[in-house]
């Protein structure tokens, strides 16, 4: 079972493709076999949270920056 089969839908063409690198299915399922069985790495988990400074609003200005009497924005036609 491993000629090449013209793909004219998404089953055919997902079968080519495990066909053309696995040389069969049974070689494609027991790969997947044994990634499954293979142990789940656990990664360590964080303990104290980790907040970058821009989200502390402690350090945020609390004031307006002086523009010279006009907002930022302020219509210049008068």
């Amino acid at each position: 079972m491993t000629e090449v089969i013209a793909a004219s839908t998404d089953a055919q063409r997902l079968l080519s493709e495990i066909l053309a690198r696995y040389s069969s299915l049974d070689a494609f399922i027991a790969q997947l076999q044994s990634e499954f069985d293979a142990p789940t790495v656990q990664l360590p988990r964080v303990r104290t949270p980790i907040v970058p400074n821009w989200a502390d609003p402690t350090t945020w200005p609390t004031r307006a920056t002086p523009s010279g009497g006009h907002g930022r924005h302020a219509r210049a036609d008068d």
